[in-house]
């Protein structure tokens, strides 16, 4: 949904049909309990889920010189807004930050978050390719391609990432040249068959 979360609509609904009173009883008037309050961003996942989502996303795309990191593009956000929308996605991310924090409580004695950036980098790199990662580590790297295409999706879909990209928008053109090396790689394909 756009502005209005799911879970708001069904915290909105729920209260108003819980204050209509049913045929044959009569209406009591109750107070009613104020939302749980949600972490900053966070919609879906419980907040310690969710620090450890923003880390993670900040690790496959750093803050550099040209851009800030993934985190403040709302990657964090856009994941948890699938994940709250999709089973799938929600198990997915579920089971794999719980998977990253033991794994980091398993190798560093600390959960993801309390890691330093080198530690976390480390961990990272020992699942980030799905050919090279130990055969142990299957459920890790799965859940990393995830989250490592979905930050990427996030990132470069939002405003700073397409700065980042220097995309400029579409433009209106008088005329258009095919570049020369499209037009030498389609002659050499042509050519060799």
């Amino acid at each position: 949904m756009s502005e209005i979360s799911r879970r708001l609509l069904l915290r909105t609904t729920g209260i108003a049909l819980a204050s209509v009173p049913a045929m044959g009883q009569t209406h009591h008037h109750a107070e009613v309990a104020a939302p749980e309050a949600q972490p900053s961003g966070a919609r879906f996942l419980q907040p310690s889920e969710f620090a450890t989502l923003e880390m993670l996303c900040d690790v496959i795309i750093p803050a550099d010189e040209h851009s800030p990191a993934a985190r403040e593009a709302g990657a964090a956000e856009y994941i948890d807004l699938f994940a709250g929308n999709n089973v799938q996605i929600a198990n997915i991310f579920r089971g794999g930050l719980a998977w990253l924090n033991a794994r980091s409580i398993s190798v560093f004695g600390e959960p993801f978050t309390v890691i330093s950036l080198e530690r976390k980098v480390g961990l990272v790199e020992e699942i980030a390719d799905l050919e090279q990662a130990d055969p142990d580590l299957k459920a890790g790297r799965i859940f990393f391609d995830w989250a490592r295409r979905m930050t990427m999706d996030a990132f470069y879909t939002s405003k700073v990432g397409i700065q980042d990209l220097g995309y400029m928008g579409n433009k209106a053109m008088s005329s258009y040249e095919v570049p020369s090396a499209a037009l030498e790689q389609a002659l050499h394909r042509f050519n060799h068959r």
